[in-house]
């Protein structure tokens, strides 16, 4: 009796030692995230921010994913620990039963945590290289600002999903740009040939050197399109908003005249600038003010 009671002992502080400053850690945090800032301003979004708060989010909800497996590793084993005497008067059928058991635990614990940590690793190794993708683009759209052009980032969709977004718009004399920034990997075997780095555009499909998708496409479409009504129901103004994808790190072929612009993002503050379209002053006013109310919701 004895023996059992100090292996249930040794469980119990295994898992809840654990647990409890988990969750302590997690209400810590909360109660912080409750408390009031001492400045009531706010400013605008910055490059990323709503993968940010994603990123944010599941860096907060790691503990939980430690604990859940951690407990069943322990509760898989914990029979052998804690009946390990009479374990051992069993006769073999029985103990064969009883280790069976524990091992499929075992296995399926082993199993749930791999499938867990993959998912988790996989959707924040997305996300950290969307982040980068994005602070990359800002810091080359940043050069407009010489020339008279304001940028904007991470403006909501607030009509569509919740986090739903136009990574960058940029206002200025050639006109207005719904921006949308897509980082694709690049398989590191062909990393220095130059055809690795080729992306074709031909108005419908991105053609990579091994694939061929529509990522991005009709998303930056869409984009733009909303920015076009956003703009006409707070301005009355018919502008065309132009739509471009940027494609970091890739050299882009665009075959086809397209209503859409594929760039890299070493080039996509030059297209910008040598657009055709000519937006007046006053115009420009008025569309940065619209956006610049939407973009302006970060409590510092």
């Amino acid at each position: 009796m004895s023996t059992i009671l100090t292996h249930t002992t040794l469980i119990l502080i295994i898992v809840l030692v654990p647990s409890v400053l988990a969750f302590w850690g997690i209400w810590r945090v909360r109660r912080l995230k409750g408390t009031v800032s001492p400045v009531a301003d706010k400013i605008l979004r910055p490059a990323g921010y709503s993968l940010s708060l994603k990123i944010e989010e599941m860096t907060d909800g790691l503990i939980h994913r430690i604990a859940l497996p951690l407990a069943l590793f322990v509760l898989s084993l914990s029979p052998i620990m804690i009946f390990s005497d009479t374990i051992v008067r069993l006769n073999l059928p029985g103990l064969v039963g009883v280790l069976g058991g524990c091992f499929v635990a075992l296995i399926a614990s082993v199993v749930i945590s791999a499938i867990t940590f993959r998912s988790y690793f996989n959707s924040l190794s997305n996300h950290s290289l969307g982040l980068r993708g994005e602070w990359l683009v800002a810091e080359k759209l940043s050069f407009l600002l010489k020339d008279g052009f304001r940028v904007y980032h991470d403006f909501p969709l607030k009509d569509l999903a919740k986090e739903a977004n136009i990574d960058h718009i940029v206002v200025g004399p050639t006109g207005v740009f719904a921006i949308e920034t897509k980082m694709r990997r690049k398989h590191r075997k062909v990393q220095g040939n130059r055809e690795s780095h080729q992306v074709e555009y031909d108005g419908n499909t991105l053609q990579y050197p091994s694939f061929e998708d529509r990522h991005g496409i009709n998303q930056a479409l869409a984009n733009a399109k909303y920015l076009e009504r956003f703009i006409r129901k707070e301005t009355d103004l018919a502008i065309p908003v132009v739509p471009i994808l940027i494609l970091p790190g890739w050299y882009v072929v665009q075959k086809f005249p397209s209503k859409l612009q594929v760039v890299s993002h070493k080039v996509a503050p030059d297209r910008i600038k040598k657009h055709r379209n000519h937006l007046p002053p006053d115009q420009q006013k008025k569309v940065c003010r619209s956006v610049e109310r939407e973009c302006r919701d970060v409590v510092v």
